[in-house]
C-alpha cells in the first residue's frame, strides 16, 4: 500500500508540472521508497551490548596492575596457597608422608586501582632421602585481603602433612587434603601427595599412594608416592597447590619425596 501511494504522489505532481512519468520510471520510484523505508527500519532497531570477560592467571611476581577497565561490580579474584612437598623414605622399613595439598580462597566485586601487591606461594621443596619436605607457601593478595594457606611438609618415615586452611576471603573457601602417611613395612611406599581445594569442593586426602584429587573446578592433585622395588622417587604434586608424593624405602635403599606445586592467583573480570 505504501508503494501504491507514492507513485500516486509521483504521477500527479508530475502531471501538474509536465508530461506523465513513464511507468519504469514510476517503478524505480517506488522501489527506492520500498528501500529507503527497510532501511529506517533496521536503524530503529535497539543497539544488543555484548559483554567481554578478561582472565589472568599469575604465578609469579610481587605486583600486580589493576586494568584500566577493571569492573568492580563484576569481578572474582581467585587465589590458591603452595603444596607441601613430600617426606623422603628412610631406613628399610619407613616411606616418607606426601606433602599436605594448598587451601583455595576467593573474594567477589573487589574495588582498587593502581599497583597491588601479591605473594605467589612457593613449592614446597622435596623431601631427600631421611628428611622432611618443605612446607608450602602461603599465597597473598593485597597483603591480608585475600589470603590461601599452604599445605604442610610430608615427613620422612612417618607422617603426611596436612593440607592448607584458615585463610581469608570472603567470597568462597575449600581446603587443601592431608598427605597419606607412608607405608611401614619391608619395599613399602610412600605416601599420596593432598589434592588443592578448589573453587567447588576440598582437595582429595589419599589413603595409599595415589595421590589426592584436586577441588572441583580447577586446582591440582597431590602427587603419586613413590614405590619399591627400585625405589622411585615420589612424582610432584600438579598445579595449582597439589601436595608432592612421599618417597619409598626398600633393605636395599631409600628414594626422595617428590616437590609440591606452587600456588597461584586468578583475576576474572566482565565489561
Amino acid at each position: 500500500m505504501a508503494n501504491r501511494l507514492v507513485l500516486v504522489q509521483t504521477q500527479q505532481v508530475m502531471q501538474a508540472s509536465g508530461p506523465p512519468l513513464p511507468m519504469v520510471q514510476a517503478q524505480i520510484v517506488a522501489q527506492a521508497s520500498t528501500m529507503t523505508g527497510l532501511i529506517l527500519a533496521q536503524a530503529q532497531r535497539p543497539m544488543v551490548a555484548v559483554s567481554v570477560t578478561s582472565t589472568n592467571l599469575l604465578t609469579g611476581g610481587a605486583t600486580w596492575t589493576v586494568p584500566a577497565d577493571w569492573n568492580p561490580n563484576n569481578n572474582t579474584i581467585e587465589a590458591w596457597g603452595g603444596g607441601g612437598g613430600g617426606g623422603g623414605g628412610t631406613t628399610n622399613t619407613r616411606a616418607g608422608g606426601g606433602g599436605g595439598g594448598g587451601e583455595y580462597r576467593k573474594i567477589v566485586n573487589w574495588s582498587g586501582s593502581g599497583s597491588i601487591a601479591i605473594n605467589i606461594g612457593a613449592a614446597g621443596t622435596a623431601g631427600a632421602v631421611a628428611s622432611d619436605g618443605g612446607p608450602g607457601g602461603q599465597t597473598t593478595f593485597e597483603t591480608t585481603t585475600l589470603v590461601a594457606k599452604a599445605g604442610a611438609q610430608g615427613l620422612s618415615g612417618t607422617g603426611g602433612g596436612a593440607g592448607g586452611t584458615g585463610g581469608t576471603g570472603a567470597g568462597g573457601s575449600n581446603n587443601g587434603g592431608t598427605g597419606a602417611t607412608g607405608q611401614t613395612s619391608t619395599n613399602a611406599s610412600g605416601g599420596g601427595g593432598g589434592g588443592a581445594g578448589g573453587p567447588t569442593s576440598a582437595g582429595g586426602s589419599p589413603g595409599g599412594t595415589s595421590g589426592g584429587a584436586g577441588g572441583g573446578g580447577d586446582a591440582g592433585s597431590g602427587g603419586n608416592a613413590g614405590t619399591p622395588p627400585t625405589p622411585v622417587v615420589g612424582n610432584p604434586g600438579n598445579p595449582r597447590g597439589g601436595g608432592g608424593g612421599g618417597g619409598a624405602c626398600t633393605p636395599t635403599g631409600q628414594s626422595a619425596g617428590g616437590a609440591g606445586a606452587a600456588g597461584a592467583i586468578r583475576t576474572t573480570y566482565t565489561v
